[in-house]
C-alpha cells in the first residue's frame, strides 16, 4: 500500500508541474514539533498512513470504485436480491474495511519491533495506558475516513430500500420499521465493528512477535466468527423457518446481521443483544489491552522495583546486591513519607 502511494506521489507531482498549474499545491502540510502528546504526533505527523494526504488517497481509492459501483445498473430481478451492486458494495468494503484496519492495528507494536525502535518508545516518560492511546491516534483518524464511505453505502441503500423498492415501477411496500431497522443496524456496525477489531488486532500484535503472525490470525477469527454461527445453525435445523434459539445462534454472526431482514419483532431482540454483545467486547477488549501492554513489552511503568522478583522467591534472594537494593528503596520511600510529612 505505501507503495502504491508513493507512485502516486511521482504521478500526481508529475501530472501537476505543467503549464497551466505549474505546481501549485493547494494545501500545504506543515509538520512543527510536538509540545505535548509526543507519541500522537508521531502517529499523525511521520508516518506516512497518518498524514492527511495519504489518508485523502486512501479515500480516494476507496470511494471511487464504490461509487461507481453503487450506480451500477441493475435490472428487474437483481432489484429486490440481497445481491444487487449497493449491497455488494457494503461487503466489498466491509472487507477492505477489516484488512486496513487489521494491518494497522497489528502494526502498531509489530512495526516497532521490526524497526527496533520498541525500547526507545517505552523509555517515553508516559504511563502505559497513556502510550497505548497515543498510539492508536494514526487508527483512529483511518476510522473517522472510513465514515466517509459507509455513510455513502447506507445512505445509499436506505434511498435503495424507502424509494426505489417502493415506487410505482416496483410497487413493493416496505414497511418504515424495516427502514429504521437497517439504519439502526447501520449505525451501531459502524460504530462497534471497527473500533472492535482495531484492539483485537492490537491484543493479537501485543502477544505475537511476527505482525504476519498476527494479522493472519486477526483475520482467520474475524472470518470464523462470520461463517460458523450460521453454519452451525443450518447443521443444527437445515429447515427454512429455524426456531427461535438457532435464529439467535445465527445472530451471533456479523455477517447474519448485516444482511438480516426483519421479518419479525425478534429480530429487534437480537439486533439488540448482538449489539450490546459487540459494546462488551469492545470495552473489554480496550481494557485488557490497556492491562497487559507494560507486562507483554517488558516494561515496569517507572516503579521502583520488579513486582515479579519481590514476589517470587529466587535461590539469589539472600545475595549482597539485593539486599544493598531492598535497603535503598526502603530508604528512599522513607525519605518520600518524611518529605509528604514535612509538606
Amino acid at each position: 500500500m505505501l507503495k502504491t502511494f508513493k507512485g502516486l506521489d511521482r504521478f500526481f507531482d508529475k501530472a501537476n508541474n505543467n503549464r497551466l498549474t505549474k505546481g501549485v499545491v493547494l494545501v500545504r502540510e506543515t509538520v512543527g514539533l510536538p509540545y505535548y502528546d509526543p507519541i500522537r504526533w508521531r502517529e499523525t505527523s511521520k508516518r506516512s498512513l497518518g498524514t492527511t494526504r495519504y489518508r485523502f488517497r486512501m479515500l480516494i481509492l476507496i470511494q471511487a470504485p464504490i461509487t461507481f459501483l453503487l450506480l451500477w445498473p441493475t435490472n428487474d430481478h437483481s432489484i429486490y436480491s440481497r445481491f444487487a451492486p449497493a449491497y455488494i458494495a457494503s461487503w466489498i468494503l466491509w472487507i477492505v474495511a477489516a484488512l486496513v484496519i487489521s494491518i494497522q492495528a497489528t502494526g502498531l507494536i509489530g512495526s516497532e519491533r521490526s524497526h527496533q525502535t520498541l525500547d526507545v518508545l517505552l523509555t517515553t516518560p508516559l504511563k502505559s495506558e497513556e502510550i497505548v492511546k497515543q498510539k492508536f491516534a494514526g487508527i483512529w483518524r483511518t476510522i473517522h475516513m472510513l465514515w466517509i464511505p459507509f455513510a455513502t453505502v447506507y445512505a445509499f441503500q436506505l434511498w435503495w430500500e424507502s424509494w426505489v423498492r417502493t415506487s410505482n415501477y416496483h410497487p413493493r411496500v416496505l414497511s418504515e420499521t424495516a427502514i429504521l431497522f437497517s439504519a439502526i443496524r447501520a449505525i451501531l456496525s459502524v460504530t462497534l465493528y471497527l473500533p472492535t477489531i482495531a484492539w483485537f488486532g492490537f491484543h493479537q500484535g501485543l502477544r505475537r512477535r511476527s505482525q504476519t503472525q498476527a494479522i493472519l490470525i486477526t483475520m482467520t477469527v474475524i472470518s470464523l466468527v462470520c461463517t460458523l454461527p450460521p453454519l452451525i445453525a443450518w447443521a443444527l435445523f437445515p429447515e427454512p423457518v429455524p426456531p427461535f434459539w438457532v435464529t439467535a445462534i445465527q445472530f451471533i454472526s456479523p455477517a447474519v446481521v448485516l444482511s438480516d431482514v426483519p421479518d419479525t419483532p425478534g429480530h429487534w431482540i437480537f439486533l439488540l443483544l448482538h449489539f450490546l454483545g459487540v459494546g462488551f467486547l469492545y470495552l473489554w477488549l480496550a481494557n485488557r489491552s490497556l492491562g497487559i501492554f507494560a507486562k507483554n513489552v517488558g516494561r515496569n511503568d517507572g516503579s521502583d522495583f520488579d513486582e515479579i522478583e519481590a514476589d517470587v522467591p529466587s535461590p539469589w534472594s539472600d545475595s549482597p546486591l539485593l539486599r544493598q537494593r531492598r535497603e535503598r528503596i526502603g530508604t528512599r520511600l522513607e525519605d518520600d513519607l518524611n518529605s509528604a510529612e514535612v509538606h
